[in-house]
């Protein structure tokens, strides 16, 4: 890890930010974040990629906040450094990128109707025209079947129950087929919103990629499941919200074939982040909350519907 002496140097020299106080974030697989103070009164998220991430990948999103700001979307945008066109700057075989700080709280499910707003003024906006070679949800599972192996490799608790998924997984991969000219978020779970006075926002732009808005209300369906949950457990009671909100998101009660496209793309995210991790589960599965993590995924994948995932007596 870089020494914190050495990246506030580099925050003045690159940035011109002058910092007198700065909060560790400890992130997933050895990741950290920074939250910064400047000298000017502001704040900045200091987030770092290892130099595996493809900057021709990764700049679209960098530009993508500044886009979306464009068209009266609130995010936390990324700095330019002093001069200079680039957004990072790299340091200890990482790159790190300055992000303005979004003020205010994650959002709690009683808050649909802000969460579905949210969503719904992005998606009237979002499209993949700006950046029409962006990675797309079909590319993302065309590697699917290839990397499931990976699971079926050495020992490793959990072994048995991701294998069980198989047949499901291959089947979300088949039955998939959009041609959606929409650029999603990909990830928008309640953690990565931030509700101020009652305005909700997306952050966290990483996950972006082309494909159907709904697969963003589907993986904020799942978030309002399992979300304030240490061992990522479904809440059945919260069916209520979870109807409210899909009604809220398109103007009407939910009906049968909403629910059901929902529930698919549920199975969609949970079937990409599943791969994500094969080829280092082992390792995985004995990081803290990560074999519950997996395991919730595995259940999505083989569940029958989103009623059955509601029900208690399931």
């Amino acid at each position: 890890m870089i020494m914190q002496q050495e990246l506030l140097e580099n925050l003045h020299k690159y940035y011109g930010l002058k910092i007198v106080n700065v909060k560790v974030i400890n992130r997933l697989m050895f990741r950290q974040s920074f939250l910064v103070y400047a000298s000017d009164g502001n704040q900045y998220v200091v987030k770092d990629y290892a130099d595996a991430f493809s900057l021709q990948e990764m700049s679209p999103i960098w530009q993508y906040y500044w886009i979306l700001r464009k068209f009266g979307i609130r995010v936390g945008c990324p700095l330019r450094q002093l001069d200079s066109d680039e957004f990072h700057i790299y340091l200890g075989n990482r790159y790190y990128v300055v992000f303005e700080y979004v003020q205010g709280d994650h959002p709690v499910i009683d808050q649909y109707k802000d969460i579905a707003s949210c969503l719904r003024k992005y998606h009237e906006v979002a499209t993949s025209e700006i950046f029409p070679n962006l990675i797309s949800t079909g590319q993302k599972l065309c590697e699917a079947k290839e990397l499931f192996s990976h699971f079926s490799q050495g020992s490793y608790s959990i072994k048995e129950e991701i294998l069980s998924c198989k047949t499901n997984l291959y089947r979300i991969v088949d039955e998939y087929s959009n041609s959606s000219q929409t650029i999603i978020h990909g990830d928008s779970i309640l953690e990565n919103m931030i509700s101020n006075f009652g305005e909700v926002s997306l952050i966290d732009f990483d996950s972006m990629r082309r494909g159907d808005a709904i697969e963003d209300v589907a993986n904020t369906v799942l978030s309002f499941m399992y979300h304030g949950s240490k061992k990522f457990e479904i809440h059945p009671e919260r069916s209520k919200q979870v109807k409210a909100f899909i009604g809220s998101y398109h103007g009407d009660l939910p009906s049968t074939d909403i629910e059901e496209k929902i529930h698919y793309y549920m199975q969609v995210h949970c079937a990409i982040d599943l791969i994500r991790h094969a080829e280092n589960i082992r390792f995985l599965v004995r990081m803290p909350g990560m074999k519950d993590y997996l395991l919730l995924l595995v259940y999505i994948i083989r569940s029958k519907d989103l009623n059955t995932l509601m029900r208690k007596d399931d």
